[in-house]
């Protein structure tokens, strides 16, 4: 009984046992549903900030073009 590898294959299989009871689960499910959602959500709302800054940025660069482009007098 004191065979390590023998635990610890045993206590890998109990695990997997469990593991795939868990995931089964409609609990899980729904949570995993949830938590999926609310990271597209927030990947969805950073993409927009990002489209946002892009467009301000070229506004900038625009702008410092046609000021360099004028003949200064």
């Amino acid at each position: 009984m004191n065979n390590k590898g023998l635990w610890g294959f045993v206590g890998g299989m109990l695990a997997a046992a469990i593991g795939a009871k868990v995931v089964k689960s409609p609990v899980a499910r729904k949570l995993a549903v949830q938590g999926l959602s609310k990271a597209m959500l927030i990947q969805q709302k950073a993409m927009e900030q990002l489209a946002n800054i892009r467009e301000e940025a070229q506004d900038l660069c625009h702008e410092a073009a046609a000021k360099n482009s004028k003949p200064e007098q």
